[in-house]
């Protein structure tokens, strides 16, 4: 529990010290991608690379859903519970969601002819992670859930499962 903690502390300081992206200059609402999301290529197959996401989705959820309520835990009781939410997903959630599902998702190997729509699909959840720790607030799982629907789509057409980020699983978010 303690080294998940670290590793969330470290993930969400270097994502706030080295940043992930950022606003264009055009628009507050475009945003344009500096983390890698450049896929490594490998001899696997489509249906071997899903399984290996999917089972790196896994693993990843109880963590995540865990630190969530236990930063959730030392807030202020002040906070009114959309507020907590709020700043619990902004601080937790997404920092744990960029460490337990995006990484690992993204040092596999993408199937050869596969490359394009995997990084397709991972720069979709990492312009809703960035967006969630730079401009949006949800303040409920379904507002959540919203913000990460365009990666939820392209991640269910490619049958990434258990990598969703909906209400369903939200619902065991507790704040």
């Amino acid at each position: 529990m303690k080294v998940a903690l670290a590793l969330i502390a470290v993930a969400v300081l270097t994502a706030i010290f080295a940043g992930c992206g950022g606003a264009d200059s055009d628009t507050q609402s475009s945003f344009r991608l500096r983390a890698d999301t450049t896929m490594k290529v490998g001899s696997v197959t489509k249906a071997r690379f899903v399984a290996q996401a999917n089972q790196a989705c896994r693993h990843g959820w109880p963590i995540i859903l865990e630190n969530f309520a236990q930063y959730s835990s030392w807030q202020s009781p002040k906070l009114s519970k959309g507020e907590l939410f709020a700043k619990a997903i902004r601080f937790s959630f997404l920092a744990g969601l960029d460490f337990w599902i995006f990484d690992p998702i993204q040092k596999l190997r993408a199937p050869v002819r596969e490359k394009e729509n995997v990084e397709e699909v991972i720069g979709k959840m990492q312009i809703a992670v960035e967006r969630g720790q730079r401009e949006i607030r949800a303040y409920t799982p379904v507002q959540l859930s919203a913000q990460f629907a365009d990666y939820n789509q392209a991640a269910l057409r490619y049958g990434l499962v258990d990598c969703l980020v909906d209400g369903a699983r939200l619902a065991n978010a507790r704040a």
